[in-house]
Protein backbone atom coordinates (compact mmCIF):
# COMPACT_ATOMS: atom_id res chain seq x y z
CA UNK A 1 0.00 0.00 0.00
CA UNK A 2 1.01 3.73 -0.66
CA UNK A 3 1.89 5.83 1.70
CA UNK A 4 -0.72 8.92 1.52
CA UNK A 5 1.55 11.23 0.39
CA UNK A 6 2.83 9.47 -2.52
CA UNK A 7 -1.35 8.05 -2.82
CA UNK A 8 -2.25 11.64 -3.42
CA UNK A 9 0.94 12.92 -5.36
CA UNK A 10 0.09 10.44 -8.01
CA UNK A 11 -3.26 10.93 -7.73
CA UNK A 12 -3.51 14.36 -8.50
CA UNK A 13 -0.35 14.19 -11.23
CA UNK A 14 -2.53 12.48 -13.62
CA UNK A 15 -5.63 14.16 -13.01
CA UNK A 16 -4.10 17.22 -13.71
CA UNK A 17 -2.44 16.20 -16.88
CA UNK A 18 -6.23 15.79 -18.14
CA UNK A 19 -9.26 18.32 -17.74
CA UNK A 20 -11.88 16.20 -16.68
CA UNK A 21 -15.35 16.89 -17.70
CA UNK A 22 -17.25 19.04 -14.42
CA UNK A 23 -19.44 15.69 -13.36
CA UNK A 24 -16.20 13.42 -13.57
CA UNK A 25 -14.84 16.07 -10.35
CA UNK A 26 -17.54 15.27 -8.85
CA UNK A 27 -17.30 11.70 -9.59
CA UNK A 28 -13.79 12.21 -8.23
CA UNK A 29 -13.92 13.86 -5.24
CA UNK A 30 -16.65 11.11 -4.05
CA UNK A 31 -14.16 8.59 -5.22
CA UNK A 32 -11.19 10.76 -3.21
CA UNK A 33 -13.11 10.67 -0.13
CA UNK A 34 -13.98 7.12 0.06
CA UNK A 35 -10.23 6.02 -0.57
CA UNK A 36 -9.58 8.33 2.11
CA UNK A 37 -11.32 7.02 4.90
CA UNK A 38 -10.69 3.74 3.46
CA UNK A 39 -6.81 4.54 4.39
CA UNK A 40 -7.98 5.91 7.61
CA UNK A 41 -9.98 2.58 8.66
CA UNK A 42 -6.91 0.61 7.21
CA UNK A 43 -5.10 1.55 10.71
CA UNK A 44 -8.14 1.77 12.74
CA UNK A 45 -7.60 -0.93 15.86
CA UNK A 46 -11.45 -2.21 16.21
CA UNK A 47 -11.09 -1.71 20.16
CA UNK A 48 -10.47 1.71 19.59
CA UNK A 49 -13.45 1.90 16.41
CA UNK A 50 -15.75 0.72 18.68
CA UNK A 51 -15.21 3.07 21.72
CA UNK A 52 -15.18 5.70 19.76
CA UNK A 53 -18.63 4.89 18.21
CA UNK A 54 -20.04 4.53 21.63
CA UNK A 55 -17.92 7.55 22.54
CA UNK A 56 -20.11 9.71 19.82
CA UNK A 57 -23.21 7.76 20.70
CA UNK A 58 -23.28 9.11 24.82
CA UNK A 59 -22.48 12.93 23.26
CA UNK A 60 -24.90 12.54 21.03
CA UNK A 61 -27.40 11.71 23.31
CA UNK A 62 -26.97 14.19 25.74
CA UNK A 63 -28.37 17.03 23.17
CA UNK A 64 -25.51 19.60 22.97
CA UNK A 65 -23.00 20.46 20.00
CA UNK A 66 -19.86 18.66 20.24
CA UNK A 67 -16.68 17.81 18.30
CA UNK A 68 -14.14 15.65 18.31
CA UNK A 69 -11.68 16.83 20.96
CA UNK A 70 -15.05 16.52 23.08
CA UNK A 71 -14.77 12.60 22.72
CA UNK A 72 -11.54 12.79 24.82
CA UNK A 73 -14.03 14.03 27.84
CA UNK A 74 -15.47 10.80 28.11
CA UNK A 75 -12.04 9.25 28.38
CA UNK A 76 -11.84 7.95 24.74
CA UNK A 77 -7.57 7.83 23.78
CA UNK A 78 -6.48 9.49 20.90
CA UNK A 79 -6.56 7.65 17.77
CA UNK A 80 -3.27 6.04 16.30
CA UNK A 81 -3.44 9.11 13.88
CA UNK A 82 -5.44 12.00 13.85
CA UNK A 83 -7.05 10.84 10.34
CA UNK A 84 -9.11 8.68 12.08
CA UNK A 85 -11.36 10.31 14.04
CA UNK A 86 -13.23 11.60 10.78
CA UNK A 87 -13.95 8.25 9.52
CA UNK A 88 -16.04 7.17 12.63
CA UNK A 89 -18.09 10.80 13.01
CA UNK A 90 -18.94 10.00 8.94
CA UNK A 91 -20.10 6.64 10.09
CA UNK A 92 -21.85 8.01 12.73
CA UNK A 93 -23.22 10.66 10.43
CA UNK A 94 -24.72 7.97 8.04
CA UNK A 95 -26.10 6.25 10.18
CA UNK A 96 -28.47 8.92 11.46
CA UNK A 97 -26.79 9.49 15.22
CA UNK A 98 -25.22 12.87 14.65
CA UNK A 99 -25.58 15.58 11.80
CA UNK A 100 -23.17 18.54 10.84
CA UNK A 101 -24.06 21.38 13.19
CA UNK A 102 -22.16 24.22 11.72
CA UNK A 103 -18.33 24.55 12.04
CA UNK A 104 -15.53 26.02 14.52
CA UNK A 105 -12.15 26.40 14.96
CA UNK A 106 -10.61 23.54 17.40
CA UNK A 107 -9.39 23.72 20.41
CA UNK A 108 -7.31 20.96 20.62
CA UNK A 109 -3.57 22.49 21.53
CA UNK A 110 -1.89 20.38 18.82
CA UNK A 111 -4.15 21.82 15.87
CA UNK A 112 -3.36 25.65 15.41
CA UNK A 113 -6.87 25.99 15.45
CA UNK A 114 -7.85 24.37 12.58
CA UNK A 115 -11.24 24.01 11.52
CA UNK A 116 -13.20 21.41 12.55
CA UNK A 117 -17.23 20.24 12.37
CA UNK A 118 -19.61 20.80 15.33
CA UNK A 119 -21.82 17.80 15.31
CA UNK A 120 -24.96 17.63 17.28
CA UNK A 121 -27.40 14.11 18.08
CA UNK A 122 -30.61 13.95 15.80
CA UNK A 123 -34.01 13.28 16.16
CA UNK A 124 -33.58 9.55 15.57
CA UNK A 125 -31.91 9.02 18.72
CA UNK A 126 -34.83 11.05 20.57
CA UNK A 127 -32.96 14.02 21.06
CA UNK A 128 -33.99 17.45 19.79
CA UNK A 129 -31.17 19.67 18.11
Amino acid sequence: MLPVAEFLAARYKTTLDAEPAPEQLALDVDAEADRGIALALAGTSAAWAAECDKAIEILAARGRPFTSYDLLSLGLAEPAHPNQWGPRLQRAARRGVIRADGTARSARPTTRRSLLTIWVGTTELGVTA
